[in-house]
């Protein structure tokens, strides 16, 4: 397994396309003030041992040289020892709404966004539990399966949005069996979904996915996003509002909080519902769910042991600006007579 031990240097990589940037512009600017005084002819009869390419070698070596410092700095290193570590925990899925109605702004910014924050920030409250991402709208997919990998939530939550589900509507009981199915074979305890909705149901047929949640044994907590009184769906294209969706009688579509659903969703499976406005209320109630639940052994597998690398790229650095510093930016008449690099 390969990482970053100091990630913050990365940040250093912006500074290389302004380096490019400045360093084409100087010589643009060089070329038009020689431009105006000479012809090309007479500055090859003034400077005629000036390379043409020897330059941009030294500018490509001296960038290259920085981009493997930058590499340096961040400090690289190998997992080299891998190791099975029996762990305690509960198994958790998380049933995230990404449909339109999940656009209102009736929560700022808006319903989907608080519920993302929400998510994240119970990620950081978890400690050996595993846990997996199902987001729906008319359908529902598998965003993250069942891991204790709480950078690989972080980067599937971040790529999670209204546009992941082309099929729009809302259908509450295919994202319960999908979490359902989320949990491993044989395991009997431990196994809860977490709701983060408005509570709308277009399909209204997720009677038989809470008999299946009461056969599994597995407990819903909902909750709500939005107001009861609601507000515009907006119409989002590319990242931006085009306005907002109108219903088939050409009216201005509003999405209200549906508390009833969402209610019975968790009554029915012996869960509960909470109003999901307050983020710091929404993760302290789940840390607080999570943390009542009786724990499991497992195993997982983790790099226990890693070596540094970064000795290697400032290796590289070091050969490249040396590169650059040995290579003249005049031709070389010892190398055009040994016929290497022959210039026109």
């Amino acid at each position: 397994m390969f990482q970053f031990e100091e990630k913050i240097y990365l940040q250093l990589l912006w500074s290389l396309p302004v380096f490019i940037a400045v360093a084409m512009w100087y010589a643009n600017w060089q070329k038009r003030k020689a431009a105006a005084f000479f012809a090309p002819e007479q500055l090859h009869k003034l400077a005629p041992n000036i390379s043409a390419w020897r330059p941009k070698a030294k500018f490509i070596l001296w960038t290259l040289a920085i981009l493997t410092l930058i590499f340096g700095l961040a400090g690289p290193k190998v997992g080299t020892k891998l190791e099975t570590l029996e762990r305690e925990g509960a198994d958790i899925v998380f049933l995230l709404d990404v449909s339109n109605s999940m656009l209102v702004e009736d929560v700022k910014p808006n319903r989907l966004e608080r519920a993302k924050l929400i998510l994240s920030r119970s990620l950081e409250q978890l400690a050996g539990d595993r846990l997996g991402i199902v987001a729906y709208a008319g359908v529902a997919v598998q965003q993250l399966p069942i891991t204790n990998d709480y950078r690989a939530a972080r980067m599937a939550l971040q790529t999670t949005d209204h546009t992941l589900i082309s099929a729009q509507g809302t259908d509450i009981g295919d994202a319960i069996l999908r979490g359902i199915k989320s949990f491993e074979e044989g395991s009997d305890k431990n196994k809860v979904l977490f709701i983060l909705s408005d509570g709308e149901d277009h399909e209204g047929s997720f009677e038989g996915a809470l008999k299946e949640a009461k056969k599994a044994g597995v407990k819903i907590y909902a909750f709500g996003l939005g107001t009861p009184n609601g507000g515009p769906v907006p119409d989002i294209v590319n990242g931006r509002k085009r306005g907002y969706i109108k219903d088939m009688a050409g009216e201005v579509a509003v999405s209200m909080r549906d508390e009833a659903t969402l209610q019975q969703i968790a009554r029915e499976t012996g869960g509960n519902y909470f109003v999901g406005n307050n983020t710091q209320d929404a993760v302290a109630e789940i840390n607080k769910i999570v943390s009542g639940l009786e724990k499991t052994s497992f195993e997982s597998k983790v790099f226990t042991d890693y070596e540094h690398q970064f000795q290697w790229f400032l290796g590289i650095a070091f050969i490249l600006l040396l590169f650059e510093f040995l290579l003249s930016e005049s031709r070389s008449y010892l190398l055009e007579k040994l016929g290497i690099f022959k210039e026109k």
